[in-house]
C-alpha cells in the first residue's frame, strides 16, 4: 500500500511545520532522523529516472504540479548512468520530482507537505 500524506504526519502534532519550526524541538528538516518519512520521500527525488519511467503519475514538490512521466524531457546528472539521472520538473525546472512507482501517493497534499518541509514555504495556487 502506498504511503499516504497521513502516514507522513508521524511524530508531530498540528501542522507539518511543527517538525522544523522548533515546536517539536526540530529546527530544520535536516534535523529529522534519516528514517523519517519526509527524509525518505526526499531521497526518492534523486537519481530517479528508472523509477520515474516506471511511474504512471509524477509530481513536483516545488510547484505542486502533477503530470505524467512522458512530460519530463530534462534530466539532471547527465554523467550518471541513464537509470540514475534525476528528473527535472517540466513546469518549474526544479529537481523536486517524485513518481508513484516510489510507493508514495502523489497528491496535492503530499506535495504541499514536501514543499513546506524542503523549501519552507507554501506554494502559490
Amino acid at each position: 500500500m502506498p504511503n499516504s500524506p497521513a502516514m507522513l504526519r508521524t511524530a508531530r502534532s498540528g501542522s507539518t511545520k511543527a517538525h522544523w519550526d522548533g515546536n517539536a524541538g526540530v529546527s530544520t528538516v535536516f534535523d529529522l532522523p534519516e528514517n523519517h518519512p519526509l527524509r525518505i520521500a526526499h531521497k526518492k527525488s534523486l537519481f530517479n529516472r528508472a523509477e520515474i519511467e516506471a511511474s504512471q503519475q509524477c509530481g513536483c514538490f516545488y510547484c505542486k504540479k502533477i503530470f505524467g512521466p512522458d512530460q519530463i524531457v530534462n534530466w539532471a546528472d547527465p554523467n550518471k548512468p541513464r537509470a540514475q539521472q534525476t528528473a527535472v520538473c517540466p513546469e518549474c525546472g526544479i529537481d523536486g520530482v517524485i513518481g508513484n512507482a516510489s510507493g508514495l501517493e502523489i497528491t496535492e497534499a503530499f506535495l504541499e507537505e514536501m514543499r513546506a518541509a524542503w523549501f519552507g514555504e507554501i506554494a502559490p495556487h
